[in-house]
């Protein structure tokens, strides 16, 4: 078998054998696996809500309290207060709890207030891969420890 000089000259795909092959998961999958599992551990995350970008501030707020309260049961669930002051306050003491969890990245009261689809969809796969095995099997068991 004859190799041609184009055919030598054309880059060269490289494959490991020992790799697993890589699956393509679209964020819209992401997002949709990501928020079933957050109902599924007893977030009330509504049913309209399809995607990172749709989570506004309150249910950011909201979902991370409700998930570092089944991950460390003596952390009081709190909701996102009306004045800008209390905000500020509650934003960042979610966001030092976080990082007592060990977070790794940018997190302050902004990360919370103008939240975009990445930041959300990295803090909820945080939260749910640090969440309790059982409470990660089932909303009962989320439940149970409120």
């Amino acid at each position: 078998l004859e190799t041609s000089p184009w055919l030598l000259s054309q880059p060269r795909l490289r494959t490991a054998p020992h790799r697993a092959p890589e699956f393509s998961v679209s964020m819209e999958e992401a997002d949709e696996i990501l928020l079933i599992s957050l109902r599924n551990v007893g977030c009330n995350v509504p049913e309209e809500i399809a995607s990172a970008a749709d989570v506004g501030p309150e249910l950011l707020v909201a979902t991370c309290s409700k998930c570092l309260h089944i991950i460390t049961p003596q952390f009081k669930r709190i909701s996102l207060p009306d004045d800008a002051s209390g905000r500020f306050r509650v934003c960042n003491m979610l966001a030092a709890a976080l990082q007592k969890l060990g977070y790794q990245g940018d997190l302050s009261f902004h990360q919370f207030l103008y939240a975009n689809a990445r930041d959300t969809r990295k803090l909820f796969a945080f939260l749910l891969d640090k969440l309790p095995k059982t409470a990660a099997g089932g909303e009962a068991e989320a439940r149970g420890k409120e």
